[in-house]
């Protein structure tokens, strides 16, 4: 409101931050409207009193700027990462289930993982085949001896 665009950025990354989307170790606001002052104070427009101009203000060129900085600094931040980078896997609780038991246990086994969770024979073998696929786990034995132990990821 008083045209103070440091808290107007730190408000953005907080709101960003708040939808899980932390970008404060990624990059910076101000890298993209240090790079032409004179630019964003255009963007900006105005000058006085708040108050006397409230009824007059048209956000709408300041907003464009505002979009036009995060774009950049996204696409600046995007071309300096890995060509081929996958998010991290994302755990479900039935996962974390059968690693907490071999935390606990030092293995598990198809019947030990149907024991402590009611999902059907073919979702269990779907869960510790994802697992495996993430190198979370490793499987040891094989046939009725078969049994998972934690992984080198």
């Amino acid at each position: 409101m008083d045209g103070n665009g440091r808290t107007t950025h730190l408000i953005t990354t907080a709101i960003l931050g708040k939808a899980e989307l932390d970008l404060f170790g990624i990059f910076s606001f101000e890298n993209y409207y240090n790079q032409n002052i004179t630019r964003y104070f255009k963007a900006v427009g105005l000058e006085g009193d708040y108050y006397q101009l409230k009824e007059s203000i048209d956000f709408t060129h300041w907003l464009e700027d505002f979009a036009d900085g995060i774009l950049d600094e996204l696409t600046r931040v995007g071309k300096s990462l890995p060509s081929k980078m996958s998010p991290a896997p994302r755990l479900e609780p039935h996962h974390k289930k059968i690693l907490d038991y071999i935390v606990k246990h030092g293995s598990i086994t198809q019947r030990e993982y149907g024991d402590i969770s009611p999902r059907s024979l073919a979702a269990r073998k779907q869960n510790f085949e994802q697992l495996l696929d993430l190198e979370l786990i490793e499987v040891k034995g094989t046939g009725r001896g078969t049994y998972y132990v934690r992984g080198k990821a």
